[in-house]
């Protein structure tokens, strides 16, 4: 039995329906050109929106040029955060800083034997002064190295000693703090050599015995790396006498904190004129050092002239 298929014409056999079709296709391009002219705004109108944003942020980016806190504000970090933590703020100096911890900080508490009774027994029993003494007062504290050579320290690092019996070793000095630090380490050497503070410098002397064998035999103290640890310490050289006498180490210089003249007491300040220079051709400048201005220059003469 036949089948009549609607999209033909019965007679004609004309296929209608295609037919319909590509002509309603063609009556429509008209709607899908402005359609896809909406879609290709739509893309711009998004286009246009992100860079707007991004205007904006570079707007708020510039706008902060103008404020001079953006200029001092700072960032740190620390290599070891189970060592040390840092922050900083507004102010702080730029750059990288190295520590190195020698001991950490305890509580101590002292407390005196007590008396039997407030009125009758004098504290000093000879019936004489009490003094009391400030601790940097004494000439055997501890000497940072940061102090020395005119303020402008030591560079921290390896030196190599070596004996009259030529037994060598290499002294690690990069955790060393205080010259005390640089003495305990070299006579902590495993060789024949004792160094000692002695006339604001170094001394390093052989103990082996031995004598020197016209030039075979030296004591030779040496920097090792790139570093000028024994150089810059005063002892870097050799001889055949046994004692290597180093350089004078604490000397004023220009970059000398006042605090630390006087075996550390400081250089007292008046808050008015200090000191007065007069000229060889009479004129005289009065010298203020400032309050907090403890550093090395003069606050008078607006810093021409240094310690």
């Amino acid at each position: 039995m036949g089948q009549i298929r609607s999209d033909i014409g019965l007679i004609s056999g004309i296929n209608t329906a295609d037919i319909i079709n590509q002509l309603i296709e063609i009556e429509s391009q008209p709607a899908v050109r402005v359609q896809q002219q909406n879609d290709t705004l739509q893309e711009q109108q998004q286009a246009f929106a992100g860079l707007s944003a991004q205007l904006l942020s570079l707007k708020l980016t510039a706008g902060r040029l103008t404020t001079p806190s953006t200029f001092s504000a700072t960032t740190s970090a620390s290599s070891d955060e189970a060592v040390a933590t840092v922050s900083s703020g507004a102010g702080a100096t730029p750059g990288d800083f190295r520590f190195s911890v020698r001991r950490l900080v305890s509580a101590q508490q002292t407390v005196t034997s007590g008396f039997r009774d407030r009125e009758t027994t004098p504290v000093a029993p000879d019936g004489g002064l009490l003094t009391f003494n400030r601790g940097e007062a004494r000439l055997d504290r501890e000497t940072r190295l940061e102090e020395l050579n005119g303020g402008a320290g030591v560079q921290r690092g390896k030196i190599k000693i070596t004996d009259l019996d030529r037994n060598s070793a290499t002294v690690d000095l990069s955790d060393a703090i205080t010259l005390q630090d640089v003495v305990a380490k070299i006579n902590d050497a495993s060789i024949g050599v004792r160094a000692e503070i002695d006339a604001g410098g170094l001394v390093v002397r052989d103990i082996t015995g031995q004598t020197s064998g016209g030039g075979d035999r030296s004591l030779i103290i040496a920097d090792l790396g790139n570093t000028n640890t024994a150089t810059q310490l005063g002892i870097a050289g050799d001889t055949d006498t046994g004692e290597l006498t180093g350089a004078p180490l604490y000397t004023i210089g220009d970059d000398t904190v006042l605090a630390n003249l006087n075996d550390g007491l400081g250089v007292r300040t008046s808050g008015a004129n200090d000191l007065q220079i007069t000229a060889a051709d009479g004129q005289v400048f009065n010298i203020a050092l400032t309050a907090g201005f403890d550093n090395d220059r003069f606050a008078g003469n607006r810093g021409r002239d240094r310690l």
